[in-house]
């Protein structure tokens, strides 16, 4: 499942899309998309920054654990950081 989650949508979009992908009866299963929050900001932000998640991000984070569900990058890259989407100019 692929799901995009708007920025100005409430929290219990991605709720109802979790559990409705739940509902699909299969032995493996795939999501994916822009869930429009960072799950760990010192992982997943250059520059790095620490601060807490956001109640949106909390919600995805709570959802994947409940569900068991887990970063697939993350697990078979442990400790590698890369990203998609880089801004140069940003950083110069």
């Amino acid at each position: 499942m692929n799901i995009f989650h708007p920025p100005n949508h409430a929290t219990e979009f991605v709720t109802k899309a979790f559990a409705d992908f739940a509902k699909i009866e299969c032995d493996q299963s795939i999501m994916g998309g822009d869930f429009n929050c960072t799950l760990d900001t010192q992982w997943d932000k250059c520059p790095s920054e620490s601060r807490p998640p956001t109640k949106r991000a909390r919600a995805v984070i709570e959802l994947c654990e409940e569900m068991g569900y887990f970063d697939v990058w993350g697990i078979t890259h442990p400790g590698e950081k890369d990203f998609f989407l880089f801004l140069k100019c940003a950083y110069e």
